[in-house]
């Protein structure tokens, strides 16, 4: 069993812990296959995984897209995909659980924001037009603010953009189907 594979069961497993509908192992495998080949200059953008965001998600939410997250770092880790972390400033640092996995990643780098479009850094663009990436796989919170503001500023600098739905969480009270519509409009969902 592959390692995209493993990451398909273990969000599969949660999906039906946690009523997650709509998950197909199968195809969500045959999605982040095509990604990747289909896109060979992407990066993971990590946006805002740090504790006082992650306070008011649910729990369930909260461990599906570590899960998922944990996964995909370990794929970037193995295939030399690189992965950028972006951390609202005055939040603290990137939760232990999932810095651990970044630093497996040869090719990684942390930035600071301080607001919800991630691209308001400039330093971002420049980096991300450095290392010749021109897609960038969006994971983190909130789907509703800082994950919908970012995959825009990256649209605005001349990215392509994708998501998943087990790769980003919102707040409770809103719903994911508007956010996720808008990646099917302006980008990808797998």
């Amino acid at each position: 069993m592959n390692l995209i594979q493993r990451v398909c069961m273990m969000a599969e497993g949660l999906s039906r812990k946690y009523n997650i509908q709509n998950f197909d192992e199968a195809d969500q495998l045959e999605a982040l296959e095509e990604l990747v080949k289909s896109h060979p200059n992407t990066a993971v953008l990590i946006v805002d995984m740090q504790e006082k965001c992650l306070r008011k998600l649910a729990n369930s939410d909260r461990s599906v897209i570590l899960s998922y997250q944990k996964g995909v770092l370990e794929y970037c880790s193995i295939n030399n995909i690189p992965v950028i972390v972006l951390e609202y400033q005055g939040k603290g640092n990137t939760i232990p659980e999932l810095k651990e996995a970044v630093e497996k990643v040869p090719n990684r780098f942390y930035l600071s924001k301080s607001s919800e479009d991630g691209f308001t850094n400039p330093i971002l663009a420049e980096k991300i037009k450095e290392c010749g990436i021109n897609h960038l796989f969006l994971m983190g919170v909130y789907a509703s603010a800082c994950i919908i503001w970012t995959a825009n500023g990256a649209l605005e600098n001349g990215f392509s953009v994708s998501t998943s739905r087990f790769a980003i969480a919102t707040r409770p009270q809103y719903r994911y189907r508007p956010y996720l519509q808008w990646f099917e409009g302006h980008g990808r969902l797998i």
